[in-house]
């Protein structure tokens, strides 16, 4: 039971004072409040009604959620009465952007901004995958609501664009060359599948569909980097592609691009579930920084978050090999592989976590935050490079840990605040300079034929970049678009 359950129970008004701050009411109020409530279920009342033993737990569980605060220490009390005025402030609005027809559940949602010649005003691009299909969302004055690729079960998605300025469509980046996509939605099935769609065409077929050996559990677009288009995790590693064209002369070209492996993590490390990628030229004079987080493979009901270097020369000699020609081999359907026979490589960086596996992962500035088990763990990551400004080191240096009472499986981050949510029906917002939790969205509904008796959350992302709009999705099968309430900070 959370304070507004207990506020209403007892018969409080969880309204009262929100406008000025904190909601806290006295013991005093509490006790009286629970004894006006426990006389109207006393059997002498209502004619001799019979007593409700359920409703004398549930006024005894009320009254102990609110008196709690008061016996907890300091810093507890404090962030308690954040808990309690994130529950009862009645400002955060919820708008429900997309229901499907049929039930589905989404595995993942992702917010673009873009703006092309088109269209004077940004434009904002919702691509959500589902177990129906990928849902690409238009928000823009000349678009709608599309639906791509139905009847296939889509756990993950990405979205890449060509450049850092999108007035240059097609002039930087991109594999592909000429045939780079302005801004493409990468899309992954639980049967290995991997698509690609031009968010600009107007047309719903895939520019690129191939199998792949496994099923990708998780990807994420490698943006503004001429070597490398998008990562993937498979359920055995973690790979770096590039989308070419495929040549007419092929046996089985029909027009679509292909993929080309890049690079690959070995396989007895971490059963990869999640994936980060940092590019950064600054700091580490091109390379790319793979973060791949998941089960530990050696120790039970741990996790594993690893990162893997991926210097220039390693893709650029890639590049130059004929991995990309037709005479290549294809794996299951197009995937080309690279050389297997490289020597073992060590990661960067080897952090075994405690708190549990790892579901997801997400990084802003210096700061990863990953989702183990029940808790959110937070490092701060410190790039060290030589003279010449190429990476030598990684240090990672634990900052937080949040814990919490339900399974966390999305979280993401802006410069201030840090939203996670999970198997509650509850998205929690902690503010990170202070690390205090200062929103707490209640969902009030479960969703009818849901198969958990919650509605889980499985992903959130930020609808800007201030941090004012919130989207998510999960097991209820809605897009819903959260717009938080100002909070004032001191």
């Amino acid at each position: 039971m959370n304070p507004f359950e207990a506020t209403v129970v007892l018969g409080l008004d969880p309204f009262s004072g929100c406008a000025g701050g904190d909601v806290v009411f006295s013991p005093r109020e509490i006790e009286k409040a629970y004894r006006r409530q426990a006389r109207k279920h006393h059997p002498d009342k209502n004619g001799g009604g019979v007593s409700s033993s359920s409703g004398f737990q549930r006024l005894q569980t009320a009254k102990d959620v609110l008196l709690r605060r008061h016996e907890a220490t300091p810093s507890t009390v404090a962030e308690a009465g954040a808990f309690a005025t994130a529950a009862l402030n009645p400002n955060s609005k919820c708008r429900i952007v997309a229901q499907p027809p049929r039930r589905t559940c989404i595995r993942q949602v992702l917010v673009y901004h873009w703006c092309d010649a088109a269209v004077t005003e940004a434009a904002t691009t919702i691509v959500a995958a589902s177990d129906d299909g990928l849902m690409i969302l238009q928000d823009r004055p000349d678009g709608g609501d599309q639906t791509f690729l139905e009847n296939h079960l889509f756990l993950c998605c990405a979205v890449h664009d060509s450049g850092s300025n999108l007035d240059q469509v097609g002039t930087t980046g991109g594999g592909g060359g000429g045939n780079a996509i302005a801004v493409a939605a990468y899309a992954g099935t639980n049967r290995g599948d991997m698509a690609e769609f031009d968010l600009t065409a107007t047309t719903q077929e895939p520019s690129l569909w191939q199998h792949c050996k496994d099923g990708i559990v998780s990807m994420v677009a490698v943006r503004h980097h001429p070597s490398a288009d998008v990562a993937i995790c498979t359920g055995e590693c973690a790979q770096l592609l590039k989308i070419v064209p495929r040549q007419q002369r092929q046996p089985n070209g029909d027009g679509r691009k292909r993929s080309v492996i890049l690079w690959q993590s070995p396989k007895d490390l971490t059963s990869p579930e999640v994936l980060g990628v940092v590019h950064d030229q600054t700091v580490s004079s091109g390379s790319l920084l793979l973060w791949v987080g998941g089960a530990d493979t050696k120790v039970c009901q741990t996790g594993r978050l690893t990162m893997w270097t991926v210097g220039m020369p390693e893709l650029q000699e890639q590049n130059n090999e004929d991995s990309y020609s037709d005479d290549s081999v294809d794996t299951d359907g197009g995937t080309d592989t690279g050389n297997d026979n490289e020597p073992m490589r060590l990661p960067a960086v080897d952090i075994v976590v405690e708190e549990g596996s790892l579901f997801a992962m997400v990084r802003q500035d210096r700061r990863l935050a990953v989702a183990a088990g029940k808790s959110i763990v937070v490092w701060d990551c410190v790039y060290h490079q030589n003279s010449c400004g190429a990476s030598t080191a990684v240090s990672c240096q634990h900052q937080k840990t949040l814990r919490t009472d339900n399974d966390l499986y999305t979280v993401t981050m802006n410069p201030n605040l840090l939203a996670a949510a999970g198997s509650g029906e509850c998205i929690l917002i902690w503010d990170m300079n202070s690390w205090f939790l200062t929103y707490n969205l209640m969902l009030w509904t479960v969703p009818k034929g849901c198969c958990l008796a919650t509605n889980c959350i499985m992903s959130l992302d930020w609808g800007d970049e201030r941090g004012r709009t919130l989207v998510c999705g999960g097991y209820d099968g809605c897009i819903s678009l959260w717009t938080l309430a100002h909070r004032l900070t001191n």
